[in-house]
C-alpha cells in the first residue's frame, strides 16, 4: 500500500535513473514537469493554446471593427451600440466562471472544447442576425465561449509549463490574444469594403470550429487533473504524458503512486477566500475589474472614436490595431521582466507606468495624428501587456487543485469591469467629450490597479528560484 504522505522528492534518485525508478512509489507530477525540458508534447500544447487564444482574440474584437458600420446602417445610437459592446463581455463574465469549475471537475481539455465550440458557432450565428435583439443575444454566447476559453488555455499552459519557464510559456500563449485582434483588425479592414460586416462573423465563426477538431483529436490532458481524477485509464495517461515530457524518457514505473503538487479538499469557490488566499484573492479581483473597465473601453470604442476624429473606416481599423500590437509587444518584454525581477512588482511598475501616460502625458501634450497613434501604441503596451500578466499572476497564487477555478473567478469577476466600460463609454462618447478626457480617466483608475497589485501578499521571486505551492488552512 503506498504513502500518500510521500512525494517524489524522497526518490531523488529514482527521478534520474530508469534503472532505481522502480524503488519509487510516490511520483509527484508537479516535481516531474518542473524538471522537464521543452519537447514535443510542451510544443503541441503551446501550438493549440495559442491557436485558440489568437481566435478567441479574434472573435472577441469583431463587434468592434464592425460595430460602427452596423451602428451605420441600422441607425443604432452610441449608448445602444455601447450595450452590444458589452453583450459578449457580460457572457464572457459568465464563461469564465462556469468554465473554471468545468476545467477543474471534468477537465482542461474538455473546458477548452466546450468553450471553442460555442464562440465558434454563435460568431458564425452573427452574421446571420437581422436584429438588433439577435445581433445582442448572439454576442452574448459568443463571450461565454470566448471567456471561457481564456482561463482554460491558462491553465493548461501553466500545468504543463516547467516552473523556470512558466512565466514566459504564459504569456507567450496569451499573446495570441492581442495578435487575434491584429489580424482580425487587418483582416476587417479588407473584408468590410468588399463583402460586407457579415464577412468578418464568417471567417471568425468557421475556424474556431475547424479548430475544434485539433482540440479533440491533439490536445492531450493535463496531468495534474489525471491526478485528481484517479482510476485505472487516468493512471496510464498519466504515464504516458510523463514519459514524453520528461528528458529521461521512460521512467516511470508501472506500479507507481501519482502525488499532486497541493491536495486541495472541499469547496472550490470558498478555498479562494480561504484564510490564506482571501487577502490576495480579493486584491486580485479588484486590479482585474480596474483594468479589463479601462482596457475593453479601449477595445470596443476606439475605431467609433478615431470615425468622429475624422478617419475612413479602414484606416480606423487600421489605427486601432496600434493597440493590440502594443500589448502583444508588451506581453513579451513583461514576460521577460517578470521572470527576472517578479511578476507582481512589474505589474505595479506597468500600471503606474500607465497611469501617468494616460493622466499627466495626454493632458499636457497637444495632440496630433501621429502622436495620437503612438499613446494608442504605447496604451496597449502597458495596459493590454499587463492583463496578461494579471493572467499569469493569477495562475502562479493559486495551487493546482484550484488554479482554474481561481484564474476563471478572477476574469469572471474582473468581466464585470469589461462590460462596465463600453456602456459607461457609449454614455461619455454622446457627452462629446475630446479623447484626451477620456485618458484622464483611465489614468485614474490605473492608479488603483497599481495600488491593489502592490498590496497584494504574495511571493515574488522569479520562477526560477524554488517556490512552493500557496497554502491553504
Amino acid at each position: 500500500m503506498p504513502d500518500h504522505n510521500l512525494s517524489a522528492s524522497h526518490y531523488p534518485d529514482a527521478l534520474a535513473s530508469p534503472d532505481m525508478a522502480v524503488t519509487a512509489r510516490n511520483v509527484n507530477v508537479g516535481e516531474v514537469i518542473d524538471q522537464a525540458e521543452i519537447g514535443r508534447t510542451h510544443l503541441l500544447v503551446l501550438s493549440v493554446c495559442a491557436l485558440v487564444a489568437i481566435l478567441d482574440g479574434f472573435d472577441l474584437q469583431a463587434i468592434a471593427f464592425t460595430g460602427p458600420v452596423i451602428a451605420q446602417q441600422w441607425k443604432i445610437e452610441a449608448t445602444a451600440l455601447g450595450v452590444i459592446f458589452s453583450a459578449a463581455l457580460a457572457g464572457m463574465t459568465c464563461g469564465a466562471a462556469l468554465t473554471g469549475l468545468l476545467g477543474d471537475y471534468y477537465g482542461r481539455k474538455v473546458a477548452i472544447g466546450v468553450s471553442v465550440a460555442i464562440f465558434g458557432s454563435f460568431t458564425l450565428a452573427t452574421a446571420l442576425a437581422d436584429s438588433y435583439t439577435q445581433l445582442l443575444v448572439y454576442r452574448f454566447l459568443t463571450g461565454v465561449g470566448v471567456g471561457g476559453a481564456i482561463p482554460s488555455i491558462t491553465t493548461l499552459t501553466a500545468e504543463y509549463a516547467p516552473a523556470h519557464l512558466r512565466v514566459k510559456l504564459i504569456a507567450l500563449v496569451s499573446i495570441g490574444i492581442p495578435l487575434g485582434g491584429v489580424f482580425g483588425g487587418l483582416l476587417a479592414a479588407q473584408l468590410i469594403p468588399r463583402w460586407g460586416w457579415e464577412s468578418v462573423f464568417y471567417v471568425g465563426g468557421v475556424l474556431p470550429l475547424l479548430l475544434l477538431v485539433v482540440v479533440a483529436k491533439m490536445l492531450p490532458e493535463s496531468p495534474h487533473f489525471l491526478v485528481t481524477k484517479g482510476g485505472e485509464e487516468a493512471h496510464r495517461m498519466i504515464r504516458q504524458l510523463l514519459n514524453s515530457i520528461h528528458p529521461a524518457g521512460h521512467y516511470t514505473p508501472r506500479d507507481a503512486f501519482f502525488v499532486p503538487e497541493t491536495p486541495v479538499a472541499g469547496n472550490k469557490i470558498g478555498q479562494l477566500l480561504g484564510d490564506g488566499l482571501a487577502r490576495n484573492t480579493l486584491l486580485l479581483w479588484l486590479a482585474f475589474f480596474i483594468n479589463l473597465f479601462a482596457l475593453f473601453f479601449l477595445m470596443t470604442w476606439l475605431p467609433a472614436l478615431l470615425l468622429k476624429s475624422g478617419f475612413v473606416i479602414s484606416k480606423a481599423i487600421n489605427v486601432s490595431v496600434l493597440f493590440s500590437l502594443g500589448g502583444a509587444i508588451g506581453a513579451l518584454l513583461l514576460a521577460q521582466l517578470m521572470t527576472r525581477y517578479g511578476s507582481r512588482r512589474m505589474l505595479v511598475v506597468f500600471f503606474a507606468l500607465a497611469a501617468f501616460l494616460c493622466a499627466v502625458v495626454v493632458r499636457s501634450v497637444e495632440t496630433s495624428a501621429s502622436f495620437l497613434m503612438l499613446i494608442i501604441f504605447l496604451s496597449g503596451f502597458l495596459t493590454l501587456s499587463a492583463q496578461i500578466g494579471m493572467n499569469t499572476l493569477a495562475a502562479a497564487l493559486y495551487p493546482a487543485g484550484i488554479r482554474a477555478t481561481g484564474v476563471g473567478w478572477a476574469l469572471g469577476l474582473g468581466r464585470i469591469g469589461a462590460v462596465s466600460g463600453p456602456v459607461i463609454g457609449g454614455m461619455l462618447i454622446s457627452l462629446q467629450l475630446i479623447i484626451q478626457d477620456y485618458f484622464l480617466l483611465f489614468g485614474l483608475v490605473l492608479a488603483i490597479a497599481a495600488v491593489a497589485v502592490a498590496l497584494m501578499q504574495f511571493d515574488d521571486r522569479p520562477a526560477t528560484q524554488p517556490r512552493s505551492e500557496p497554502e491553504l488552512h
